[in-house]
């Protein structure tokens, strides 16, 4: 059955490098591309790992239980559901075999030894089907979905690897990235026996029909109702990091004013420290937040080159 869904992959035959093939998809815009990943190795202590034949439990248990999580937070952000989660024992149970035995593989970007975003593929010859995305949204302003994918084609082209296919769903990096796009196609199995020929053709069934809406345009319908109630949902989430901005003089006096915080105490000031950091290139290894005492609700990032006051109230 082919599905309305367009699905979206990167075909990397006939490119030597992934710089090659940055070049060719994006042309004069793959500077940007280069800039944004040299921005996340200037400002944070970063770097990759691919898990794929060996990887202990404990590891793995560490990396699936911060994957669950970074997938609960961001579609309540986005006030939606993931139906992943909805067989995550199954799936952890599962995928641990498939990576021991070549079938399946963990792509981990960490920040010091944090995982900021983790990938699940599985490997079909010479495809690389990329199957689940998470990543922490105190990094959203770093692309970590755009520079994850650099990073795993990278390692397709290094390992033989043609084909690295993100499937179906419309994300911006996703298209972005894909030089093949396709419609998505799906096939029923089952066997012969009478409850499994029910089970099946109730199974096609329920496919078709959510086909032939999507061929109706409901889809978009139902999306846009939902998003609008939603909106609401959202603007209220949103207050629960609630800050802004005001530039001030290096020369700021700090005796007898400022106390030193630890930005990672807080989610919600670790966000506001990785703005900081993009926005000035500093390194998160010359920041240092301080509290000014005096001031109610106001905070001070120091780096090398630039100071920043801010303003910032958590709602629980």
């Amino acid at each position: 059955m082919t599905h309305e869904n367009l699905s979206y992959a990167i075909n990397l035959k006939g490119f030597d490098s992934i710089d090659s093939y940055v070049r060719n998809r994006f042309g004069k815009n793959a500077r940007h591309i280069f800039k944004k990943r040299k921005r996340l190795e200037l400002c944070l202590n970063i770097s990759c790992k691919k898990y794929v034949g060996v990887i202990g439990e404990g590891e793995y248990a560490v990396l699936m239980s911060a994957l669950k999580i970074m997938l609960i937070v961001r579609f309540k952000q986005r006030n939606d559901i993931n139906e992943v989660l909805t067989s995550w024992e199954e799936l952890t149970n599962n995928l641990i075999h498939d990576i021991r035995s070549n079938k399946a593989s963990l792509f981990v970007i960490y920040d010091s030894n944090e995982p900021i975003q983790i990938s699940i593929q599985y490997h079909f010859g010479k495809i690389m089907r990329a199957a689940i995305n998470g990543y922490d949204i105190v990094y959203e302003k770093f692309s970590l979905g755009s520079m994850a994918l650099y990073e795993q084609a990278k390692w397709c082209l290094e390992n033989g690897y043609e084909i690295l296919d993100q499937g179906y769903g419309y994300l911006d990096h996703k298209r972005m990235w894909s030089n093949y796009i396709y419609h998505y196609k799906h096939q029923v199995c089952f066997s012969k026996q009478f409850k499994s020929v029910i089970v099946g053709n109730l199974v096609y069934l329920k496919f078709l029909v959510k086909e032939y809406l999507k061929s109706k345009g409901i889809k978009e319908y139902w999306e846009e109702l939902k998003n609008r109630i939603n909106k609401k949902g959202r603007e209220t989430e949103s207050r629960n990091i609630d800050h802004s901005f005001n530039i001030i003089n290096q020369n700021f006096d700090f005796k007898g004013v400022l106390k030193e915080m630890d930005f990672n105490s807080s989610k919600g000031l670790k966000k506001i420290t990785n703005d900081f950091l993009y926005a000035t290139v500093e390194h998160i290894d010359d920041v240092k937040m301080f509290q000014v005492l005096n001031e109610k609700n106001t905070y001070f990032l120091k780096g090398k080159q630039h100071a920043q006051k801010f303003l910032f109230v958590e709602y629980s």
